[in-house]
């Protein structure tokens, strides 16, 4: 691959799958959530998103590359958790939380590639929706410098043997 972002999604695709198998599903973010209705996603689901980058030249050819991605994981509601629910229904309705806790262990401090910088944790929200699911977005930075743009140095062959 050669776009940073195909290489991040891939690698987090497959570490989220070896980390975490009880994840059914995993995507880009396309905005499947923008409904009325409950989209068709296998539960539990994580949506990833490339939220926020900036970039910085450094030199001819060269960035600094700084951004956000946005994990968006989703589970179907459950009987809330409350002080009067029985035990077992209470450790039902919080898996999610257990589950978002292995994604931040597999993922913080994790790098997608040697090129590249750890994903580091940098907030956590519930997200409020009409589908009646559980959904937490879950935050992480990233940073790496882009040699891309950088045009290859090419050596070219002479009648001497000597490459120029």
């Amino acid at each position: 691959m050669l776009s940073p972002f195909a290489t991040i999604y891939l690698a987090l695709q497959k570490q989220i799958q070896n980390a975490l198998p009880q994840i059914k599903f995993i995507a880009l973010n396309s905005n499947q959530l923008q409904t009325d209705s409950r989209p068709a996603l296998t539960f539990p689901f994580i949506l990833i998103d490339f939220a926020e980058f900036s970039f910085q030249d450094l030199s001819d050819d060269v960035q600094t590359v700084m951004g956000y991605i946005d994990l968006l994981l989703g589970f179907k509601n459950s009987t809330a958790a409350s002080s009067l629910s029985p035990t077992d229904v209470m450790q039902q309705s919080l898996i999610f939380l257990d589950t978002e806790w292995q994604l931040q262990n597999a993922l913080q401090g994790w790098s997608p590639s040697v090129d590249m910088g750890s994903l580091t944790r940098v907030s956590t929200t519930t997200i409020a929706n009409k589908q009646n699911m559980q959904l937490r977005k879950i935050r992480y930075s990233i940073a790496y410098t882009d040699y891309s743009a950088k045009p290859s140095k090419r050596k070219v062959k002479t009648g001497f043997g000597v490459g120029v």
